[in-house]
């Protein structure tokens, strides 16, 4: 190289030039690389992979947040009229806050169905109630009627009551409440009795007394082995709290 041209490439202008060159190209290859990884989860029908890893990395920072102790997600659990899903030896324990009167309750409960659906074997699930009465009229009245459906012994029934309340959510009178027992084949003498003398208002008031002293403040609120989750959520999310949780345990 002759003398002029070393000094020009010496030129801290010059210098720049191919440097802002070089990471103009670093970064094109990178967003093309990006859209055809895009493209392709597109063309197999798998979810959008940025939403993915903003989901992992919002289920990396409230799991990084100190969880109940275990002495305390035992207490959570530690209902013996709750519904449950999924297999009590699980490693992966998730307690639900519930109002069945509200909107985001209802919102949630169909993901949630199908997330157990998908972890039947290494999830379980615990419900527990928490009618807020000063904002839905009907809460309470509609927490004792699926106490009083799940105390006749059969979860399966329980769990189709459960989706009927949140699927005839803006129906939850007491003979509205009455006519779903009823349709999921309860035995009305027993249910009657039971709703007659809020036979579960103990349990449901000690699981309302408990959610408020552990951080619950609003519904639904979930804990995943014992980190709070405030606020509705999808499947999708599940998956990736789940999927961090299992790198942690």
């Amino acid at each position: 190289m002759s003398s002029a041209g070393w000094q020009r490439w010496k030129n801290p202008w010059v210098i720049a030039g191919v440097l802002l060159g070089v990471v103009t190209l670093f970064g094109l290859a990178l967003f093309v690389g990006n859209v055809a990884r895009y493209v392709k989860a597109i063309r197999a029908g798998e979810p959008n992979p940025y939403a993915k890893d903003r989901m992992a990395a919002a289920a990396a920072q409230i799991l990084s947040q100190p969880p109940l102790s275990p002495e305390q997600l035992a207490k959570l659990e530690d209902d013996p009229g709750a519904p449950r899903l999924g297999n009590p030896k699980a490693n992966i324990r998730l307690v639900e806050f519930v109002d069945y009167e509200c909107p985001f309750c209802r919102r949630s409960a169909p993901e949630v169905r199908a997330f157990m659906a998908r972890h039947a074997d290494d999830v379980h699930l615990t419900i527990r109630d928490y009618p807020i009465e000063s904002v839905h009229d009907h809460a309470l009245d509609a927490a004792i009627a699926a106490r009083c459906v799940m105390a006749q012994g059969d979860a399966g029934r329980y769990w189709k009551y459960h989706d009927l309340l949140f699927q005839y959510q803006e129906r939850l009178g007491v003979a509205d409440l009455r006519s779903y027992a009823e349709r999921v084949g309860n035995d009305l003498a027993s249910y009657d009795e039971c709703v007659r003398t809020r036979a579960p208002l103990a349990e449901i008031r000690a699981g309302y007394d408990l959610g408020g002293a552990v951080g619950v403040n609003g519904t639904p609120t979930f804990f995943l082995n014992g980190h709070r989750i405030p606020g509705a959520i999808n499947l999708e999310q599940l998956e990736a709290m789940v999927a961090e949780m299992k790198k942690r345990i």
